[in-house]
């Protein structure tokens, strides 16, 4: 019985990071496969649509320098394109268009007046899908608590 309870549990967690990858990878997804439909979409919705205003703006994903010696190095850029890749797959595809080069779909003008308000788009929206993945995991794994009656969501 108990050999039961401890594959059952690790069943659990493995769907469980399973759910959670696939979240990030395409935001609200979690929620739905939860069978919240209304909260995933809104999300789902939210964060793409932040996304794409950012890739009209002619921004996209930028690899950052990470040698500390050479001049073009800064931490804030570092930081920058860690929280832009909380998007997922839309930020990986940014990512991978840009270093393609110029013609691609979401590869982005550095040169182009709006590339840092479009790139200040995509942090945002990489955040809110951080926000959400991080919600996700902790409202279905037990660990976030329901304000209204102290039971776990």
């Amino acid at each position: 019985m108990a050999a039961r309870q401890g594959q059952r549990r690790e069943t659990h967690k493995a769907v469980m990071w399973g759910q959670v990858i696939l979240s990030w990878l395409i935001p609200g997804s979690g929620f739905v496969l939860r069978k919240h439909y209304a909260r995933g979409v809104v999300l789902f919705l939210l964060i793409n649509v932040t996304f794409m205003i950012g890739v009209l703006l002619h921004g996209a994903v930028v690899w950052p320098i990470w040698n500390r010696h050479i001049e073009g190095f800064n931490i804030v850029n570092n930081l920058t394109f860690i929280i832009q890749l909380g998007n997922g797959l839309l930020s990986l595809l940014s990512l991978v268009g840009h270093s393609l080069g110029p013609n691609g779909v979401l590869t982005g003008k550095e040169w182009h007046a709006y590339f840092d308000l479009a790139s200040f788009y995509l942090l945002v929206s990489g955040g809110m899908n951080y926000f959400v993945v991080c919600h996700f995991c902790d409202r279905f794994s037990g660990r976030a608590k329901d304000k209204s009656s102290g039971k776990s969501a």
